[in-house]
């Protein structure tokens, strides 16, 4: 049942990505030929600075996730009715609290922003932004950690897929219309909105047997809060720095230069998520009875394996391919030039030291190992920032992104030796392996087929993608088979059955 519901999270989450890339890259693509670079950068950086404010919740839902799942697997109603009605309230206050600290940045933003966008619209944009996260978080994050305790979380995603597609179809027709820039951001608002009242009239349905204004309060998580927080720094860092730094120190256009390539390897990134994050709560209850250890260390390496190969993949195509996309992709825009290829290559290098230690994370977090990752976060932190102090100063931007490069090495290190060494009881031999295997055969890939990669057309740019991503795909899979063949064996096996159904 637990592969199952793994398998169905991740086919709803990656058979919805072609549609919402797809829209996604046209609708940023008409924004910037309809109203500027400038424009465009201005929307990326309230999306960060949201992403920033977030902080106050981000840690909420995996503590309480990590406090709910025995309970869930025991059936303990009491249990969890004491945690769910605890954790509405938290989600209230925060709510609130987002809803003032968004008023108080909205006076001050227009003021530091280096942009020529008026600041009427500015203040406006941004308030558009934030609305339909505080009505999210307020009447619909509630509900949430029981999606994840029983893997249901296709359920939000579908939602998410019908009221983003609807969102991004009428913002792309008020461009065609030729409407003004509010017009077109209150429609992303609007369908925002829906989705938290379509998700919360489901969900009053659907958990109708748990009671939310439970007496009896559990309030225990909030003491895990602090190391989810700190666990949630510095994947913030890595996310927002970049285009905060361009943002108030080189401006909003080149912020939106260094959004298009950020973008690409940001869906490149989401589809490897919906795999890497599928089996999240199914080791949650594997590893809940210390019974199945060797059970679950067998199907770790086996999981770790597939993301390793899945990621390069995928990166060394897309690293093939995005100059000539970001090309034509931004044909006939004049206002600041878009290639840049040293962005491409430190954007990449950085995505696989991300992917890489997700699985680790994910075993770290399930185990409710939060202190141990406080101190790990604590150590990626100071290294981050001392190492951005440095590198930005005599290389600006891209000295930003190698201090990244850096501070995922060191996060990757830790988290995946105590992963190996405190929970599945193992050597790290086997990741070393899967990682250096696959970094020399992508290198290979890429020094003998770069010279190919002249496309003229998006047609051309379509059948020479795919047949790149066939050719590379084959390579990368029988070349692992040859130096892992018990864990590829597992794999083929694995996809047959699910296949089969």
């Amino acid at each position: 049942m637990r592969s199952k519901k793994t398998a169905i999270n991740f086919i709803v989450n990656a058979a919805s990505l072609p549609i919402t890339a797809l829209l996604g890259l046209w609708l940023t693509q008409l924004t910037i030929t309809e109203y500027g670079s400038d424009i465009n950068g201005l929307n990326v950086v309230i999306t960060q600075i949201i992403t920033v404010m977030l902080l106050l919740e981000a840690g909420l839902g995996v503590a309480i996730n990590s406090k709910l799942y025995k309970p869930y697997v025991e059936g303990e109603k009491s249990a969890i009715n004491a945690l769910l009605s605890a954790s509405k309230n938290v989600f209230r206050y925060i709510a609130v609290i987002l809803a003032v600290i968004a008023f108080l940045i909205s006076l001050f933003l227009p003021q530091y922003l280096k942009t020529t966008v008026a600041t009427d619209i500015i203040l406006i944009l941004f308030l558009m932004a934030i609305i339909p996260t505080v009505v999210y978080i307020f009447f619909t994050m509630r509900y949430k950690p029981l999606y994840d305790v029983s893997q249901s979380e296709y359920v939000l995603s579908l939602v998410n897929i019908v009221t983003n597609v609807l969102g991004q179809i009428a913002a792309i027709i008020s461009i065609y219309l030729h409407s003004d820039i509010t017009i077109v951001r209150f429609w992303i608002m609007f369908f925002l909105v829906v989705r938290s009242i379509w998700i919360w009239r489901i969900s009053k349905k659907r958990y109708v047997e748990y009671d939310f204004n439970y007496k009896l309060k559990n309030y225990e998580f909030l003491k895990e809060m602090p190391s989810v927080i700190s666990i949630k720094i510095t994947s913030l860092i890595y996310g927002t720095a970049p285009i905060l730094y361009i943002s108030f120190s080189l401006g909003t256009m080149v912020t939106s230069v260094y959004n298009v390539y950020h973008m690409i390897y940001t869906l490149i990134k989401t589809f490897i998520y919906a795999f890497v994050n599928a089996p999240f709560n199914a080791f949650g209850q594997l590893l809940a009875d210390k019974k199945n250890l060797d059970n679950a260390r067998e199907k770790f390496l086996m999981y770790q394996l597939l993301t390793v190969i899945l990621s390069s993949i995928l990166l060394t195509v897309c690293l093939l391919l995005i100059l000539p996309f970001v090309k034509l992709y931004t044909n006939g825009v004049t206002d600041i030039n878009y290639l840049d290829m040293k962005i491409a290559i430190l954007l990449c290098i950085i995505a696989f030291l991300e992917i890489i230690h997700i699985p680790s994370g994910i075993l770290m977090q399930v185990v409710g190992a939060f202190k141990e990752n406080k101190k790990m976060q604590y150590i990626t932190t100071v290294v981050l920032l001392i190492s951005m102090l440095i590198l930005s100063f005599q290389y600006q931007l891209y000295g930003i992104l190698m201090a990244m490069i850096l501070g995922n090495l060191v996060l990757a290190y830790l988290e995946i030796r105590y992963t190996y060494r405190n929970i599945l009881y193992t050597s790290m031999k086997s990741i070393i392996r899967m990682c250096i295997l696959n970094v020399i055969a992508s290198v290979v890939v890429l020094f003998i087929l770069w010279e190919y990669m002249m496309i003229n057309g998006f047609v051309e740019f379509i059948l020479k993608g795919f047949i790149v991503l066939v050719i590379v795909s084959v390579y990368f899979l029988g070349l692992n088979y040859l130096f892992f063949k018990g864990y590829m064996k597992q794999i083929f096996a694995v996809s047959v059955k699910l296949i089969r159904g």
